[in-house]
């Protein structure tokens, strides 16, 4: 862009109240630029919310391109009533579809307000925010398990190249889940590993993973392809159990956990999401629900040792652990 953000907030803020003066109401700026992952060559995007667009767009919702001083600004133009309108739309919305009332709501979530801060907390305050991390979160993991059942099936043609682009890509997936659940609302694979840095110290394991690993692909042939298949699954397992249970995760990602190659491959190869007090799992035979005791077994399955198992699991009876170690055992031996 070539601008610091301080002089980007002043020529807009300056540029927004000469161009529409009272008819303005809010002035956002979006995509990368307010992510905080421009270039040099980045476009500049807007939203605008004015009390009348009727001279700029058909409708009360559209596009519009403005040359402000040279940049090139893609702007979304909307009224008051539409802007609420879409908020509205959250609570209810899934996001596991790339709508257009989708992409509208993602803009304005992930914007930095160059005017009208009061009108714009007025309709996005921290409630709102809260509950639509939630929702993209949820949209993001059901994305998760429609990529892992395209991989199933490229396993099950003995499609290599094809199982190796599926896996990154749902671990990609489970990244941009990772970095929801962290705070950070913008989905774009490209900005993943930007995104990933930007969270310091915490982002640090995954960043390491994400460029040395994820996209450090051997030949296809064995062991060399196995055994990076091996290691992908066992983070993403890691990335799994934090979502679902993060008691259980600070166990794994603090302590020990059996290597990648003690385990064969194929039976890593399962994902679980959870809503609403509900846990499904998906493998190569199917799709199960799950108690929660079992699906805590699952979810640790061969990365956290038994007695550590028994011990988070707090005060389950003997005779109720049995029972999910049974569900665990008679879904992974299903033919």
């Amino acid at each position: 862009m070539g601008l610091e953000p301080q002089d980007l907030h002043e020529k807009l803020g300056g540029y927004f109240e000469a161009r529409f003066g009272e008819n303005l109401k809010i002035g956002l700026i979006t995509g990368s630029v307010a992510a905080g992952v421009a270039n040099s060559r980045s476009d500049l995007d807007l939203v605008i919310v004015l009390d009348d667009c009727s001279a700029l767009i058909d409708g009360d919702c559209g596009f519009k391109a403005f040359n402000i001083e040279g940049m090139r600004a893609d702007t979304l133009i909307m009224t008051q009533a539409c802007l609420k309108r879409v908020i509205s739309l959250i609570p209810k919305q899934s996001f596991k579809d790339y709508t257009k009332d989708n992409m509208c709501v993602e803009k304005l979530m992930n914007a930095d307000v160059v005017f009208g801060h009061d009108a714009y907390e007025d309709v996005i305050d921290d409630t709102v925010a809260l509950e639509f991390r939630k929702r993209l979160f949820l949209g993001q993991r059901q994305i998760s398990w429609g990529i892992f059942d395209d991989y199933i099936g490229m396993c099950l043609e003995k499609n290599d190249v094809g199982r190796v682009e599926m896996l990154q890509a749902l671990v990609r997936n489970e990244l941009e889940c990772f970095l929801i659940q962290s705070g950070s609302t913008f989905r774009k694979t490209k900005w993943i590993s930007k995104k990933l840095e930007a969270l310091g110290q915490r982002g640090d394991p995954y960043t390491k993973f994400y460029r040395d690993t994820l996209l450090t692909v051997p030949s296809l042939d064995e062991p060399a392809l196995t055994n990076w298949e091996a290691d992908v699954w066992n983070f993403q397992r890691k990335i799994q159990l934090n979502f679902l249970f993060e008691d259980l995760a600070d166990k794994v990602l603090t302590g020990s956990a059996p290597c990648a190659s003690d385990e064969d491959t194929s039976a890593m190869r399962y994902l679980i999401v959870g809503a609403g007090g509900r846990y499904f799992l998906q493998n190569v035979n199917g799709n199960y629900e799950l108690s929660l005791a079992a699906t805590r077994i699952a979810a640790t399955r061969g990365i956290l040792e038994t007695s550590a198992l028994r011990r988070a699991l707090g005060d389950i009876g003997d005779s109720e652990l049995r029972a999910a170690e049974r569900e665990v055992s008679l879904l992974f031996n299903r033919a």
